[in-house]
């Protein structure tokens, strides 16, 4: 029985010389074309193919939008994504989503029809010269996990903060509402790096020779501490 095919890419020449040099050995055929995203998932409604060959850069929703949108919803249809980026950034996105496959448009028909066959057939295919590029990203990107993993839950949330853009001035101010009753319980670990706080908040909090220790300068020392470690960690 032939492979059925989707082919969802905006450009029809694209589509018409893709469903002729599939449908050349009989062994697939092409059952539905989509201009763009929305009308690829308006056409899924209707349609059931093997595997749907998915362009990225598409108007209305892309190609990526599309890949989230079925893997979301379960969809049983294997997706091949087929695009003209090579960069790791966009196939780092795809294998993210759930992509079954991913080729390059300038690859050999041979390569096309090998990912298509072995994607039905229950396997993962990935462009082999995307591969090494690949490896060093996911490496990368498990290195990085394993430095946000190392931060304590106070370093978590002023870290929220910083991403959204929030200066290090407002997080100062901000960081005193993250502070428990227990001064004892604002850190999750031995290893907050905050020496000096911590040995502050061993005594009362009065009024010495050095100048009155409040709430402020508790949550100015736990800001300032955790966008210390987080610099550290960033550098590492």
């Amino acid at each position: 029985m032939a492979i059925k095919i989707m082919i969802a890419d905006d450009h029809s020449m694209i589509r018409e010389g893709l469903k002729s040099l599939l449908e050349l050995e009989g062994d697939i055929q092409v059952v539905a074309e989509a201009e763009d995203g929305v009308d690829c998932l308006e056409k899924l409604k209707i349609c059931t193919p093997d595997v749907l060959l998915l362009d990225i850069n598409m108007p209305r929703k892309n190609g990526l939008e599309v890949l989230q949108t079925l893997k979301s919803s379960k969809s049983k249809v294997k997706v091949l994504v087929l695009t003209v980026h090579n960069e790791v950034e966009y196939l780092m996105k795809a294998v993210d989503i759930g992509v079954d496959g991913y080729i390059l448009k300038d690859s050999e028909s041979a390569e096309l029809k090998k990912a298509i066959f072995s994607i039905v057939e229950g396997e993962n295919y990935i462009q082999p010269s995307l591969i090494p590029s690949l490896n060093s990203k996911m490496i990368e990107k498990n290195r990085d996990e394993g430095k946000i993993e190392s931060l304590t839950k106070r370093e978590l949330e002023v870290l929220k903060l910083l991403a959204v853009g929030t200066p290090a001035s407002c997080i100062t101010s901000l960081a005193k509402f993250l502070l428990p009753s227990s001064w004892a319980a604002a850190f999750d670990g031995p290893n907050t790096l905050m020496p000096a706080a911590r040995k502050r908040s061993a005594a009362p909090l009065t009024r010495g020779a050095s100048g009155p220790i409040t709430t402020n300068s508790i949550a100015s020392d736990l800001a300032n501490s955790v966008i210390a470690r987080l610099s550290l960690i960033s550098n590492s």
